[in-house]
């Protein structure tokens, strides 16, 4: 499960949904409380990524906040006063750390850093309720929250703005590919002109993908041999997941595997694609526009532009396309098979 909030920059339901199962497995829990514990502490993610929206422009991963987020399920489902929660949010605190690093370097443990803060965040409640005292001014002391991760106050409105009457979990983007975000515009751009035009993906004599300088700086960097030996680096390679989707004509689970990242003609192809600043979007760290040129060996000039990400709250899926992306295809990959037909039912 990989959905998003922007501009918060979080990935909550992740955290939040496992955590609560998790708590399932141990204890009675009724769909009711389930749903509402994670749709709380959804909420409750969102509005702490809109509140520090710094945090991950100082190299710290937001997943970071996963901790919150787990530990406010953990603290539903098994009945913390709210006194106890708070000092639950305190020891969540003492824990809280993730790092942008792990994509860099391409580590298979950036992967791992939401699963850490929400397993501390779960040890956090359970710590809480037998009396473990934790930070009280977590979010807004001086050396909260918001001051060490943020670097700047925190935005109390963002925070707080019409709490409990309005779920940001509501506005969350679906991730229709296995990539880092800032490849989702060139990778849905460059499979729409492969599909309008029928494209031979041999005829193709270079790419160009205009993106904003904050997704330069993420995944704009050219393709090299670290694509070919990581599979994180790959991820956060703009060149390498646009040619693998022009060579398959998809961007999903098979195209970041090992015999994939080593295709010959895939890195070939990458080597002709290059990530340049939309001069528009120069300073800034947003995933839309995005503009892809791909140039014939004609000399055939082909483009198309992305203005609003399929999957977001502004293009959505309809439901027959998140059962046949999100299911049916996740299920093909299954170590535990499941047919389409028992998904059908």
């Amino acid at each position: 499960i990989d959905d998003a909030h922007y501009p918060a920059i979080v990935h909550p339901t992740a955290p939040t949904l496992w955590t609560a199962l998790g708590i399932a497995d141990t204890k009675p829990v009724s769909g009711r409380d389930l749903v509402t514990a994670v749709a709380i502490a959804v909420d409750m993610m969102v509005r702490i990524g809109l509140s520090c929206p710094r945090v991950l422009y100082h190299g710290y991963h937001t997943a970071l906040i996963s901790g919150f987020g787990a530990a406010a399920v953990a603290g539903r489902l098994k009945g913390l006063t709210a006194e106890r929660l708070h000092h639950a949010f305190g020891i969540t605190f003492s824990q809280a750390g993730a790092t942008v690093q792990a994509a860099k370097d391409g580590a298979i443990a950036k992967r791992l850093q939401p699963g850490f803060n929400a397993a501390d965040g779960i040890r956090a409640v359970a710590l809480a309720a037998r009396g473990i005292t934790g930070i009280h001014n977590v979010f807004e002391g001086h050396y909260g929250f918001a001051r060490l991760f943020n670097h700047e106050p925190l935005d109390r409105e963002a925070l707080l703005g019409d709490l409990g009457r309005r779920y940001l979990g509501t506005q969350l983007t679906i991730k229709r590919y296995p990539t880092s975000r800032c490849a989702h515009g060139p990778v849905e751009a460059a499979l729409s002109i492969a599909k309008e035009h029928a494209l031979d993906w041999k005829r193709i004599r270079r790419v160009s993908v205009a993106v904003s300088e904050g997704c330069f700086n993420v995944a704009g960097a050219p393709f090299d041999e670290s694509c070919m030996v990581s599979q994180t680096r790959a991820q956060f390679c703009i060149p390498y997941t646009v040619a693998a989707a022009l060579r398959w004509g998809e961007m999903f689970v098979d195209q970041v595997q090992p015999d994939a990242l080593r295709n010959a003609e895939v890195g070939a192809l990458a080597a002709k694609v290059a990530v340049v600043i939309d001069p528009e979007l120069a300073g800034e760290m947003t995933f839309t526009p995005v503009e892809v040129t791909i140039e014939l060996d004609t000399g055939e000039v082909l483009r198309d532009r992305i203005d609003r990400l399929k999957g977001s709250p502004e293009h959505q899926l309809t439901w027959d396309e998140v059962v046949e992306e999100r299911v049916k295809r996740a299920a093909r990959h299954s170590v535990m098979p499941l047919g389409t037909a028992v998904i059908d039912e």
